[in-house]
């Protein structure tokens, strides 16, 4: 495959990833959980990061780039503490935030741990 065929490719995997996992950022909160729908998105959007973190660049392009960055979102995490905040729970912004760091590293360092990725072994070639 040529480089122009391969970035083709590529592009095409991250726009058909990034219209699942925004498909899958959308089916999360229609479930009207309000800021934990969010939370729960970008913890698995972590997660699925840790995991393809691993793959080759064309998996890691479709599953990191595409499906993991259309169903997390940082500029939502910013609307929900404002909100929060704004609606006078400020203890709740800060620890909404809080869990969000906390869970979505733990989430990308399960993902990457060999445990988890071993089990990808399809990704890498």
């Amino acid at each position: 495959m040529t480089a122009p065929e391969s970035s083709v490719r590529i592009t095409a995997m991250v726009a058909v990833g990034v219209s699942l996992g925004a498909l899958v950022r959308w089916a999360i909160s229609a479930v009207d959980i309000a800021l934990w729908a969010t939370l729960v998105a970008n913890v698995a959007g972590c997660l699925i990061a840790g995991i393809a973190g691993r793959c080759q660049p064309a998996y890691r392009a479709f599953w990191v780039t595409g499906v993991a960055g259309g169903m997390s979102t940082l500029s939502a995490v910013g609307v929900d503490v404002r909100t929060e905040w704004s609606n006078g729970r400020p203890s709740a912004a800060v620890v909404y935030v809080a869990i969000t760091l906390v869970a979505g590293v733990i989430a990308g360092v399960i993902g990457r741990s060999d445990a988890v990725t071993r089990s990808v072994e399809w990704c890498r070639s």
